[in-house]
């Protein structure tokens, strides 16, 4: 299946804007606080794990916005039955001092059904559900992830590369879904009538979590400290050297 690209024009605009003040969502964390841009009011976020390495938080209007219920062949006529949904969602993040983040993965659990209704003509289902996450303006790290035809649940994930982000830095979100159902047709060659049979196409994702994995920034004096030691353990290393006997 070819991959679609659901990437919104206005970004550059958006940056451009500051996080609101006051805006919906604002998080504290050991490492750092997140905030959302006035861009996008009703987005939710929360907590769910903060550890010395590590810190998850949990995004339930994104999955929400991507659960677009089903798209059923009975309820129109013949042509196909389609739905489609997309959202998306940016956040203001500020390291605290002494924090760098080295790690971004964006996950959720991906639920989907497909069946296509038999017949002298088939028909068919299809369901496509794709997210994309990344850094604006780390080396144009820009990731994503995608499931097609699913008939079950499925992990979906895309993580981030290797990152050092000791500054203020932006995410950028995404997701989009398409629902294709088209019914078959079952032809009776006694009466002549025409039966359609059912297909059905339906995707959701839920427990979406972003999870930052973080590490500590040594202070200078701390640097000086290990280089200070390293250097009276050359020293002794070399005068060690300089003592032994040679044979």
């Amino acid at each position: 299946m070819q991959s679609i690209s659901f990437r919104p024009l206005a970004l550059a605009a958006l940056l451009c804007t500051s996080a609101a003040q006051g805006a919906v969502p604002y998080v504290t964390t050991h490492a750092f606080t997140l905030q959302g841009y006035e861009n996008y009011p009703d987005s939710i976020v929360d907590v769910v794990s903060d550890t010395a390495s590590s810190i998850t938080l949990a995004l339930p209007t994104f999955g929400a916005e991507l659960s677009t219920g089903r798209a059923d062949s009975t309820q129109g006529p013949g042509d196909p039955a389609v739905g489609q949904a997309a959202t998306q969602a940016m956040y203001d993040v500020r390291p605290t001092a002494g924090y760098r983040i080295t790690g971004l993965t964006l996950s959720g659990l991906v639920q989907g059904t497909v069946q296509a209704g038999g017949g002298d003509a088939p028909g068919f289902a299809l369901n496509y559900l794709r997210m994309e996450s990344g850094v604006w303006g780390w080396n144009g790290d820009m990731g994503f992830a995608e499931v097609s035809d699913l008939d079950g649940t499925r992990q979906l994930a895309v993580s981030s590369a290797a990152l050092a982000l000791e500054s203020p830095f932006s995410i950028y979100l995404s997701g989009y879904t398409t629902l294709v159902a088209m019914g078959g047709y079952l032809f009776d060659p006694v009466s002549g009538d025409i039966t359609r049979t059912p297909s059905l196409a339906a995707i959701g994702l839920r427990d979406v979590t972003l999870t930052f994995t973080v590490s500590a920034v040594p202070e200078p004096q701390t640097w000086l400290l290990l280089l200070g030691g390293l250097g009276i353990v050359g020293a002794l290393a070399a005068r060690t050297r300089q003592r032994a006997p040679i044979c």
